[in-house]
C-alpha cells in the first residue's frame, strides 16, 4: 500500500507487493517507478521478444515505433529476413540525443 498507518505516503509499491510475473509488467514498473525511459523500455522489450523468438510481439513493438515516429524511414516494414536492420534501426532511434 502506498500509505502507511499515519496517512503519510511511503513511496511506490514494491515489486513483491505487485507480484510482477512478466517482462512487460517488469518494464511497466520500471517506467512508472524507477525512471526507466520509454525508449529504453521499448528497446528492452524488443530485445526480450527477439531473444525468445516471439516475432509477432517484436513486430508489434516495431509497429508502435512506426506510429510514434512516422517520419523515421528506418522503421518502415522490411522484407522477411531483415531483422538485423530493424534491430539496428531501433538501437539508433533509442540512443540518439
Amino acid at each position: 500500500m502506498p500509505f502507511n498507518g499515519t496517512g503519510r505516503f511511503k513511496g511506490p509499491p514494491s515489486r513483491d507487493d505487485l507480484h510482477l510475473s512478466t517482462e512487460e509488467e517488469d518494464l511497466a514498473y520500471a517506467v512508472a517507478f524507477e525512471h526507466l525511459s520509454w525508449e529504453d523500455a521499448t528497446e528492452q522489450l524488443y530485445d526480450f521478444y527477439s531473444k525468445t523468438e516471439d516475432w509477432a510481439k517484436a513486430a508489434t513493438v516495431l509497429e508502435a515505433l512506426c506510429l510514434e515516429h512516422p517520419s523515421e524511414a528506418a522503421f518502415c516494414p522490411l522484407p522477411a529476413g531483415r531483422q538485423a536492420q530493424r534491430r539496428t534501426a531501433l538501437s539508433r532511434l533509442c540512443h540518439r540525443q
